[in-house]
This record gives C-alpha cells, sequence and structure tokens, in this order.
C-alpha cells in the first residue's frame, strides 16, 4: 500500500531537457558573497564538527545536485527573482535612517521572506517529514476503521521527485499574508559580527512564546516577528506593528552586544549544518548549543479543539519544536494593550491572526488556482474581483431594501 504524498501543480515543464545547472543553490550565492571576503570562499562553522572552515569554496555551500529537478526550469526562474533581490539588498545596505523603504522593495523582500523561508534543504526535510507523518497516521486510521486487512509494516509514504518545487510554490502563495507587517533595518553599531545560516529566515513570535506550547509563528501569526540578515552589519526585521512597539523606523541602532548575542542565536537555532561568517569574532561554541531540529506530529480528535458534536473526525496538528531563549530586543516592546487581549483566557491564542479576512481570502486564492481558475501570480487581480463582488452585493442589497420600501408605500 503506497500513499504518495503531493501538491498539484500546474505548467509544462517537466518534459524538457536535463538541466546544464547541476549544483542547484538553496541559499543563493549573491546572499552568500555578502559574509565571504572575496566573493569565492566563506568562513564556515560546521555545527556538527565544531570546526571552523577559513576558506570554504562558496559555491559549494548551500547547495545540492538537481535540487529543484532536473528540467532547470524552476532554477531559472529563481535565477530571474534573485537578481531583482539582490538589488532590493544593496538599496537597504546603503538605507540612511531617514529614508523608508520603498513599496516595491517591501514588496520584495517580502517576497524574498516566503521564497526563502520554504527553499532550504533544512525547510524541505521538515515538510516532507510533516507529510510522513501526517500520512502514516492517516493511513494506519484509515485501516482501523475501515478494518482493512493491511499491515502496517507494508504502509510505504513516499514523496513526489518534485516535491521542492511543490512546498517552494506554497509558500509564494503565502506571500500576500506578510504584507501587513511593517518592516525595519537594524544597524550593529558593536564589535561583534551578525552571521549567517544555511537557513536563515527566522520567525518568532515574542508575544505568545512563553505561554503556547506549539509555535505560533504561522505568516499570518498575531505578534509575529521575521529576521533574517543582509550582511554582517544589517539585519531585516519585520513585525506584527499592532503588536510591538520599535525604537525608531527605518533603520534603527543596535549598541547592545546582548541584542547582537540574541540575533546570532537565532541563525544558529535555526540552521540545518552550517554558520557564515565573516570575521572570527563570533563565539561560535557558544551559540551552537542552541538548536533546534526535532518534529512534533499528533493526532487530536477535533471535538476536543473544534466541533464538540463531531467526535469522529479528527485534526491534525504538527508543529517543529522550539527552544524558548527569552528572546527579546532592547529596542521593542510589547503594547500592553495587546498582552491583556492575548492573555485574558477568551481565545484559542494557537488560532489567533492578524487579519482574518486576508487570511481566508488567501485560502481561497491558492484553492483557485490549485483548480486551475487563476494563475500563482494573480492574486492582486483576485482579490479586486473579491472587493468587486463584495461591493456589487451591498449595491443589490440597497436596492433591494429600497424597492421593498417603495412596494410599503
Amino acid at each position: 500500500m503506497n500513499v504518495f504524498f503531493c501538491v498539484a501543480i500546474h505548467g509544462d515543464a517537466f518534459m524538457q531537457k536535463k538541466s546544464q545547472t547541476k549544483n542547484q543553490h538553496y541559499v543563493p550565492q549573491f546572499y552568500l558573497r555578502s559574509f565571504s571576503e572575496d566573493g569565492h570562499g566563506i568562513r564556515t562553522f560546521n555545527l556538527s564538527s565544531g570546526k571552523v572552515i577559513p576558506h570554504a569554496k562558496l559555491k559549494y555551500q548551500c547547495s545540492k545536485d538537481y535540487f529543484y529537478g532536473e528540467d532547470g526550469t524552476l532554477e531559472k526562474a529563481l535565477g530571474g527573482m534573485e537578481t531583482a533581490f539582490s538589488l532590493t539588498f544593496k538599496k537597504c545596505l546603503e538605507l540612511n535612517p531617514k529614508e523608508r523603504i520603498s513599496n516595491e522593495d517591501f514588496y520584495l523582500l517580502s517576497m524574498f521572506v516566503a521564497v526563502q523561508y520554504m527553499r532550504t534543504k533544512k525547510m524541505i526535510d521538515v515538510v516532507e517529514q510533516f507529510g510522513k507523518e501526517t500520512y502514516g497516521t492517516l493511513a494506519k486510521l484509515c485501516i482501523e476503521i475501515n478494518k482493512l486487512n493491511v499491515p502496517l509494516d507494508q504502509v510505504k509514504i513516499e514523496t513526489d521527485k518534485d516535491f521542492p518545487r511543490y512546498v517552494l510554490r506554497f509558500g509564494i502563495l503565502q506571500q500576500p499574508l506578510l504584507m501587513d507587517l511593517e518592516c525595519v533595518v537594524l544597524e550593529n553599531e558593536t564589535r561583534e559580527d551578525f552571521v549567517l545560516s544555511d537557513n536563515p529566515i527566522v520567525f518568532q513570535n515574542p508575544l505568545l512564546e512563553e505561554h503556547v506550547k506549539y509555535n505560533c509563528n504561522g505568516m499570518a501569526s498575531r505578534g509575529l516577528q521575521i529576521y533574517f540578515p543582509l550582511s554582517p552589519r544589517r539585519v531585516i526585521c519585520f513585525y506584527d506593528y499592532d503588536a510591538y512597539k520599535f525604537a525608531g523606523k527605518n533603520v534603527i541602532g543596535l549598541r547592545s552586544p546582548k541584542d547582537i548575542e540574541q540575533l546570532n542565536r537565532l541563525q544558529f537555532m535555526n540552521a540545518e549544518k552550517n554558520i557564515y561568517l565573516k570575521d572570527d569574532n563570533v563565539a561560535c561554541e557558544k551559540h551552537s548549543l542552541f538548536r533546534t531540529t526535532h518534529i512534533d506530529a499528533q493526532l487530536d480528535p477535533v471535538g476536543k479543539y473544534e466541533n464538540p458534536l463531531k467526535p469522529n473526525n479528527y485534526l491534525f496538528r504538527i508543529s517543529p519544536s522550539s527552544i524558548n531563549i527569552g528572546f527579546k530586543l532592547s529596542i521593542f516592546s510589547i503594547k500592553p494593550t495587546m498582552l491583556r487581549e492575548a492573555y485574558q483566557g477568551h481565545r484559542d491564542l494557537r488560532k489567533w491572526v492578524r487579519n482574518e479576512k486576508t487570511e481566508f481570502l488567501v485560502r481561497e486564492f491558492a484553492q483557485a488556482v490549485d483548480n486551475g481558475l487563476c494563475e500563482d501570480a494573480d492574486y492582486a487581480k483576485f482579490r479586486e474581483q473579491k472587493v468587486n463582488e463584495i461591493l456589487n452585493s451591498i449595491k443589490r442589497s440597497k436596492w433591494m431594501n429600497k424597492l421593498c420600501l417603495n412596494k410599503k408605500t
């Protein structure tokens, strides 16, 4: 009995010839070069061995043979996106405190987050494990409910060979959820540099992390913060404006060594194998103690959380385990009104989202794409269509009410 874990994808690229680009990167080379002295080699701290490689070849870092498939279509598409991303990175590195990140660059940064978050080897492995655990539990459940005479050890869970493509596409479809966040550049004014990991996009939630067992770090989650380094001296931060008050806008200076330590620790926690650093002024051994790689998968009765009237339904709750380091920077505070709302006990914090309407619209959009009703890049058009449908519905309702009043008179 085979269960295939795969997602629908559109396009006719699968019949193309084998790509000439065999070594395919899941962290762009332009990004890695920001942490390189000469653009060819990069100082690398290997987490398993605890050793520093002073000049590892950059072109072999964060890469795998045919990681995105052998036809080269996705690799080429990502290359085009990376050109735009690199230009936006350059602008952010040159941004001064009086300048604000433009709307266009904000969009590109949010798209970079969505793409980069889902494209690394660690994330692909995590999602694949999610899928196997979920479908393994489903298979067991189906056998028990239907009383099938199938030994469980004969159930084989496999992933499609183009699985990374599907995961990346999911991230792109979720990108609109990030557009309501604020964005600032954090400037390192201490002696210790920022580091970069092979899984550099880090989601945090200081608002909820101490009070919720499972991560509340979804793209739509209330209290979300996102961090990723641009260079050894600058980090980008996305944050929920309603939840946090930051000590400035545009570019904020970090003078406390503890802030740098906290941000670097996030990279160590999130890494798969390697940490990249431009200089040897970072205490790698100390930070390497903080790591999280384990995945928890649970099958819970939906009736316990969702619908007491249907106790035979099931809810899958799968979440990466996290190490609570008490993440806090000196340049932000949690807004008191949000703290009160979070802990007055009237809501399920796991499902607390910043904008329920946007989340619902994005889910509808993803469904429409899967059904072939629109393309991946048509979210703005899809949203406009839905808004017009609502406005037309309101107009019809007002017209009907007016008609009814006229009939009464």
